[in-house]
C-alpha cells in the first residue's frame, strides 16, 4: 500500500494525504481505469487510520500476524468457498462493499483531542469517530491546545462519509457487540470559519489571563460549587484582588458545552456553576 501511494513507511498522516492527492492527480491525468484510483483510495483510507495501519505494518513484518478486517466487515461481501453441514466455509474474499453514510454537521473545535500529528474527534452520543490531519485542519495545532481548547467558540462545517465498524467485548460471561461509525479519511471535507484566527487568539489570551489569576480563580470556583454568587458580588471580589475590569468573570466556571448566547443571558442574573 505504501508503494501504491508512493510514500515511505514512516510517513506522517499529512505526508500520506499529500502523497494521495498528488498520486490521484497523476492517475486522473493519465486516464487509467477507475480500479487504479479505487486501489489508491483504499490504501490511503487504511494507512491514515492508526489502528489499521499498525495492523498492516505488523503483517508486513510477519505475514502470520493476526489481522483485523478493515472496518469490521459491516456491508456486502462476495466470497467463494464450500458448504459444510449447516455452514459455509469461505476460502476467498472476492469483493467487499462497506456500509457508508454521508453526514453533515457542525464540529466545535473544542471537542477535538489534539496530538502532534493529528486531531481526533469522538462523539460518544452519536458514536462517531473522525481523524483530521494538519493538511485537512491547517491551524497549527499541537498537544498544548488541549489545555485551553474549551475556550474556543469556533465551529467547522463537516461533510464526510462514515462506515460502520465494531468490536466484540466479553462482559459478564457473554459477548457484547459495540458499534460506531468512523469517517473515511479520503471522504472528509472541512470548511473553517472566516474568524477562526481571531477566535483562537481570544481563547489563548483568556487562558493566559486565567493563569495569571489562577489562585483567585480556584477559590471562586470552589465557592460557586456550593452557592451561587451574584455578578455584582463577584465584581467586588475581583476589584479587591486587583483583577482587571475587562476580565470576563462569567467564564470562570462556564463550560463550553453552552453556547455564547446562553452565557450572555445567564451572566446578567447570577453567576452559577454550569455543568
Amino acid at each position: 500500500m505504501y508503494d501504491v501511494l508512493r510514500a515511505r513507511h514512516g510517513a506522517s498522516v499529512s505526508d500520506l494525504r499529500l502523497a494521495y492527492k498528488v498520486r490521484e492527480l497523476e492517475l486522473l491525468a493519465t486516464g487509467v481505469p477507475s480500479s487504479h484510483r479505487s486501489a489508491l483510495e483504499r490504501a490511503f483510507n487504511i494507512l491514515a487510520i492508526e489502528e489499521l495501519r499498525s495492523c498492516y505494518d505488523a503483517m508486513l513484518v510477519d505475514p502470520r500476524s493476526p489481522i483485523s478486517f478493515p472496518f469490521s466487515g459491516f456491508g456486502l461481501i462476495f466470497v467463494s468457498g464450500v458448504p459444510r453441514n449447516d455452514r459455509f466455509l469461505a476460502r476467498r474474499i472476492i469483493s467487499f462493499i462497506p456500509e457508508r453514510k454521508k453526514r453533515r454537521f457542525k464540529l466545535p473545535l473544542r471537542k477535538l483531542t489534539y496530538y502532534q500529528d493529528r486531531a481526533l474527534y469522538r462523539d460518544s452520543r452519536a458514536k462517531l469517530e473522525m481523524t483530521l490531519d494538519p493538511i485537512l485542519l491547517p491551524i497549527g495545532f499541537n498537544p498544548d491546545w488541549n489545555r485551553w481548547k474549551h475556550l474556543v467558540g469556533a465551529t467547522a462545517d463537516v461533510e464526510a462519509e462514515f462506515v460502520k465498524t465494531g468490536k466484540y467485548y466479553r462482559r459478564g460471561g457473554h459477548w457484547s457487540l459495540a458499534t460506531w461509525e468512523i469517517a473515511l479519511p479520503s471522504r472528509i471535507q472541512l470548511r473553517l470559519p472566516d474568524n477562526l484566527e481571531e477566535s483562537l487568539n481570544v481563547a489563548q489570551r483568556t487562558h493566559h489571563r486565567f493563569g495569571q489569576y489562577s489562585d483567585w480563580v480556584s477559590v471562586i470556583r470552589e465557592r460557586v460549587e456550593h452557592l451561587p454568587v451574584e455578578k455584582r458580588e463577584l465584581e467586588r471580589l475581583a476589584a479587591r484582588e486587583e483583577v482587571p475590569a475587562d476580565f470576563e468573570l462569567a467564564q470562570i466556571n462556564w463550560k463550553a458545552d453552552y453556547d455564547p448566547y446562553s452565557l450572555t443571558e445567564l451572566k446578567g442574573y447570577c453567576f452559577v456553576c454550569l455543568r
